[in-house]
């Protein structure tokens, strides 16, 4: 019976080479543990919209809402990343206080039919608008 050889992809000896690399640093007493994330956007609490001054949702949000938020105080246009984490609706975000003036809209989590439910980074617009909207949030709510 004939053996074929088969190269091996890649990703295959990527992988391989990563469990070598820690069976060998393990054997050596060297022990690698990576650190927390400190930036990530499942520090919003679900069914809440969060609102984070830095790009890339550091920490804890800086701002959240479970049904509508008049006005941001401190955080008022300071916003540079956003999530939508509620359940049922979509989420609108307004450059004005009261629900004034444009909008964002941001779908909700897990329904990959629609619109975007979080960006890290508002200075680059979105995926339903290449508008900058860092540092213009004033208010927002479930819609």
């Amino acid at each position: 019976m004939k053996t074929e050889f088969i190269p091996m992809s890649t990703r295959v000896r990527r992988a391989l080479a990563s469990v070598s690399l820690g069976a060998i640093l393990a054997g050596g007493g060297l022990v690698l543990v990576a650190s927390p994330a400190s930036a990530a956007w499942s520090n919003c609490s679900s069914n809440y919209a969060c609102m984070w001054q830095g790009k890339t949702y550091p920490n804890s949000p800086n701002a959240s809402f479970k049904t509508a938020l008049q006005e941001l105080t401190s955080s008022n246009n300071k916003v540079n990343s956003v999530v939508n984490r509620g359940d049922t609706s979509a989420v609108r975000f307004y450059d004005g206080a009261n629900y004034t003036g444009a909008s964002l809209l941001m779908d909700r989590e897990g329904n990959w039919f629609g619109f975007q439910w979080r960006d890290p980074d508002l200075s680059n617009g979105t995926d339903d608008t290449s508008t900058d909207w860092s540092n213009r949030i004033s208010s927002g709510k479930f819609v």
